[in-house]
């Protein structure tokens, strides 16, 4: 209530031609609000020194191209790696060189020391990635100890999305994609709502869920609440097969004869077992505070369950294809071989003895290798950049000579960070840092607690080599959480938001944790003469 009588009084009685209430005045106070949250993000990064620095570009709503630029770095204030973002900046050229050129201006527009950059985390768009005229490259060519490391995230969905080319899981996919258009409108929804109400009542989803075009880890869900509601999904159908419509009963008896097939009844539940290993590797890789050796490990995990799902396929298909079995009796599916010609060579026509060993070997056993080998292709890459880092981490096995070897070459590489020019002294360093903790029995599951165990009194060099291996991009998962602020932010109704207000606003609803004062504002908007003195 004080606060509206202060600003009843101070319309009653300033000059109307001096209130502050203008969208230009508003303007300078977002943009104020855009300079002190950044000051105090850089003020954290320059206290620390080393960060990585994380970024994508998208269209906005006004088909302008955003370039967000976003850091990696560890908080001393709350022991943790923190990923901030930074700005929007609107960029025309789109080239490696280009998005470079962005890159390093805009830090260098905020103050912040590129000299102390130590890592690159981008996607793998040829302009980011390319290793002759990409980003990183253009990058590491001013700043040399920028290693560029491709998103942890982003290489599990091109894994999963190289390895569903299969051609039964990729027709999987696409019905049930299609199931989810066909009954994207009001009048079939509310006919499914009735089904589900009837013969699911006790589903947890109410409603089909979209396959998401890009994130394909995300179609698990996908794939899970379809089963759920299988039953009610064809019910509806049933009925809409008998409809007048031409249009709706022709696709309604064609999706029927897809669900009702025993390869998409196959292709369904596979994938939902091998997803179901690979969804919360997908989800971790998504969290902030996580190092890339935690991230490999976990990959690791998942990849080992799937190789030994692998080693163990027959008795693993059979719980599937009792399953599949269970459903086929409910929708009165025949359970036979599809026929074999001698001379077909576009589908699988393997010999089998029955039908649960064909479609393991048709289906389950070929999804499951792709997948084994994606992940391991892609993710698993990852260890030639941990392969020097990964001497800092002590083991039971004991420090051995390759070790010794791996951690010469880094702290060569990093001689100018670690502020130590005799390499023996810092090998002795590291053998005492082994043996404190393998005495210790408290040995390390990864670099962050590593990190935190590190005394950096005791162990300058390590601490600092430590630092730098959690300040290592992992994923771009920030970014993306900007475009999600950016589209809030720049909608139809505003697609004319100027760069500078549009950070201003993203900064304030990112990073809402940051404590903006009122004295801060106006001791900033007092810097500059105007008529009614905003500082007293």
């Amino acid at each position: 209530m004080g606060g509206d009588e202060t600003l009843k009084h101070h319309l009653e009685n300033s000059s109307k031609n001096a209130r502050y209430l203008s969208p230009t005045i508003q303007n300078e106070v977002i943009n104020v609000c855009n300079k002190l949250i950044v000051q105090k993000i850089v003020a954290k990064i320059t206290s620390v020194k080393l960060f990585s620095v994380l970024a994508d570009e998208t269209s906005d709503i006004a088909g302008m191209e955003q370039f967000s630029l976003c850091v990696r770095y560890y908080d001393n204030d709350i022991k943790k790696i923190r990923e901030d973002f930074l700005q929007f900046v609107g960029v025309t050229d789109l080239t490696g060189k280009g998005l470079a050129n962005v890159l390093m201006d805009t830090l260098a527009n905020l103050h912040i020391d590129g000299n102390f950059m130590i890592g690159q985390g981008y996607d793998g768009a040829a302009a980011m990635s390319g290793r002759l005229h990409g980003a990183q490259q253009y990058v590491a060519e001013k700043f040399d100890l920028a290693i560029y490391v491709h998103c942890a995230s982003h290489s599990l969905n091109l894994a999963l999305s190289d390895a569903c080319e299969l051609p039964a899981v990729r027709n999987c996919m696409g019905i049930l994609n299609s199931t989810y258009n066909f009954f994207n409108t009001p009048k079939r929804q509310s006919l499914l709502a009735n089904s589900i109400e009837k013969l699911t009542p006790k589903a947890s989803a109410s409603r089909l869920k979209r396959l998401c075009a890009t994130r394909w880890i995300e179609r698990h869900e996908s794939v899970n609440v379809f089963i759920q509601l299988q039953k009610a999904t064809v019910d509806a159908l049933e009925i809409m097969s008998s409809w007048h419509d031409t249009t709706t009963s022709s696709t309604a008896v064609q999706l029927l004869g897809a669900i009702r097939s025993l390869e998409f009844q196959v292709s369904l539940r596979v994938i939902s077992k091998i997803f179901a290993i690979t969804l919360p590797v997908s989800r971790i890789l998504q969290t902030e505070n996580f190092d890339l050796s935690a991230a490999l490990k976990f990959t690791e995990d998942s990849s080992s369950l799937l190789v030994n799902m692998r080693k163990d396929a027959e008795s693993e298909f059979t719980t599937v294809f009792n399953e599949v079995k269970d459903i086929c009796e409910d929708f009165d599916i025949d359970i036979l071989i599809p026929r074999r010609a001698g001379k077909q060579i576009q589908r699988c026509n393997v010999m089998a003895n029955t039908p649960e060993e064909y479609y393991r070997i048709a289906v389950f056993i070929p999804f499951l290798d792709s997948v084994i080998c994606q992940i391991g292709d892609r993710l698993l890459k990852h260890k030639s950049v941990l392969r020097g880092f990964m001497c800092l981490l002590p083991n039971d096995s004991g420090f051995t000579k390759e070790q010794e070897k791996n951690a010469i070459i880094l702290m060569q590489k990093y001689e100018r960070l670690i502020n130590s020019s005799v390499i023996d002294e810092s090998i002795g360093e590291l053998k005492l840092w082994w043996r404190h903790i393998i005495t210790s029995g408290n040995v390390p599951q990864n670099a962050h607690q590593a990190f935190l165990m590190c005394d950096v009194k005791i162990f300058p060099t390590v601490h600092k080599l430590l630092q730098i291996f959690v300040t290592l991009p992992v994923t771009t998962a920030v970014s993306e959480r900007s475009f999600s602020t950016l589209r809030r932010l720049k909608t139809y109704l505003r697609n004319t938001t100027c760069e500078d207000r549009l950070n201003g606003l993203a900064l304030l609803n990112i990073h809402r944790q940051i404590e903006i004062l009122a004295d801060e504002v106006l001791d900033e908007l007092a810097k500059s003469p105007r008529r009614l003195e905003l500082r007293l």
